[in-house]
């Protein structure tokens, strides 16, 4: 009796570590480096070399075997010819304990193709830049000839001031009717006789820097560039700090006494709206 006593306590320990073994076995074993994607499907290099791919599973993880050290991981989802996803994290994996999984977000990169062909995108966009630029002489006083036109304009909008190489402040936003009389009222530049510009000589004044509008409606309304464009839709190097906003034109409206067209340089578009609305003004003047 006395040598089975002494053996219990020795039996009972023992019984006690393999019913926590057992207890704990549900979770993940130490050792076990686990790496989620967002999105899944992503292939997966460990300091270079592949371990497989994660599950497409939104929150299920690529579950493996590793020893302890510091691991660079590199995540992988193919795309298109021009688009990939990727990821990168360090992590320091201890084989000792169960660590909470590695969470790697992938990002949009350009493949070579997508490169190649967005510095090809970005020569046209300059080539169509510069082709429209070159119809405006810009002078340091404030002013930009547009010679095939027959026009002066401002560079820019009522309220800003010209510094030289910019147009500093928001500028003013008026109504329809008070900004004629501000036209009038105005002497810039040594010139009296500004104006409102009509509606196709400040539309012709937007430029798309993808080369595409859309349609406008039988009535000549719409017409916006479509696409990535750039924003504001005006050439800046010419008229530089154009407010990304409506701006008046002289045109009435042909039925509705109320309305009246105006521009947009955040769109590219043109419409009509109420004579009470408050937008900007950019005035013009025929050349002499």
């Amino acid at each position: 009796m006395t040598g089975l006593r002494s053996a219990f306590p020795l039996f009972f320990a023992l019984f006690l570590v393999v019913l926590l073994t057992a207890c704990g076995s549900e979770d993940v074993e130490p050792g076990v480096l686990r790496i989620i994607t967002q999105p899944g499907g992503a292939e997966i290099s460990i300091n270079g070399q592949h371990f497989g791919t994660t599950p497409a599973e939104a929150g299920e993880a690529l579950e493996l075997r590793l020893p302890a050290g510091r691991y660079a991981i590199e995540a992988h989802r193919p795309g298109d010819r021009f688009v990939e996803l990727v990821g990168t994290v360090e992590v320091e994996h201890q084989e000792t304990r169960v660590a909470a999984p590695v969470v790697v977000r992938l990002e949009r990169r350009l493949t070579e193709a997508g490169e190649a062909r967005q510095a090809e995108e970005a020569a046209r966009v300059e080539e169509r830049r510069a082709r429209m630029a070159a119809r405006f002489v810009g002078n340091q006083n404030g002013t930009v000839l547009e010679e095939a036109a027959g026009l002066m304009w401002m560079r820019c909008a009522i309220g800003q001031e010209w510094t030289g190489d910019g147009c500093d402040g928001a500028g003013r936003q008026v109504n329809w009717d008070r900004a004629a009389r501000l036209a009038e009222e105005t002497v810039f530049a040594g010139h009296d006789d500004w104006r409102l510009p009509t509606q196709p000589e400040l539309y012709a004044l937007t430029f798309c820097s993808t080369g595409r509008r859309a349609e406008p409606t039988r009535e000549g309304l719409g017409g916006g560039c479509v696409g990535d464009y750039e924003q504001p839709t005006i050439i800046a190097s010419v008229f530089p700090d154009t407010p990304q906003h409506s701006f008046w034109t002289s045109t009435p409206h042909e039925r509705l006494n109320y309305s009246a067209w105006g521009v947009s340089f955040l769109t590219g578009h043109t419409g009509t709206g109420a004579r009470s609305d408050f937008i900007y003004l950019r005035l013009v003047r025929d050349l002499d």
